[in-house]
């Protein structure tokens, strides 16, 4: 087994390059970042990943950036997840997280998005681990319990 480590870029408001320069002088390999929105930031991160040789991992929040939009469907979260694996499997990442869903949803809601997962075409997506967002301040008193779906496909 050996040991990989990723700086993370949560809280992280420089550019690439500079997580990559911290990475570096940590003796870190790669970077976990935010999956690209679009094909310029894919291109920027894919050119820093190279030029550095860091690896990656996949940091895909649904609908929405570090705390999902309880507002957008189920249909919506999975159309953003589909779109963020597709630009991130671009760069390889060794894996994704997916933070995705909403912990407001009903029980039966998250199961059924948790378990989307299973009807993607194999070649389409990384292993990845969704784990659904939990006590979002946002989260209406009395929610529902949030399921916590690790997977790897």
């Amino acid at each position: 087994m050996k040991l990989t480590l990723f700086k993370t870029l949560w809280g992280h408001d420089g550019t690439y390059q500079e997580a990559a320069d911290m990475a570096l002088a940590a003796d870190f390999n790669g970077l976990e970042a935010p999956a690209p929105d679009n094909h310029n930031q894919l291109a920027q991160l894919g050119q820093v990943l190279a030029d550095n040789r860091l690896d990656y991992i996949a940091e895909i929040c649904t609908a929405g950036s570090y705390v999902p939009d309880c507002r957008a469907t189920p249909d919506e979260h999975l159309a953003s997840l589909e779109k963020k694996l597709q630009l991130s499997r671009e760069l390889s990442p060794q894996f994704c997280n997916v933070i995705g869903g909403c912990d407001a949803w009903p029980l039966d809601t998250q199961i059924d998005f948790s378990s989307a997962h299973r009807h993607w075409p194999k070649n389409t997506i990384c292993s990845a681990v969704l784990k659904p967002i939990e006590a979002a301040p946002f989260s209406p008193p009395g929610s529902h319990a949030t399921c916590y779906a690790p997977y790897r496909s």
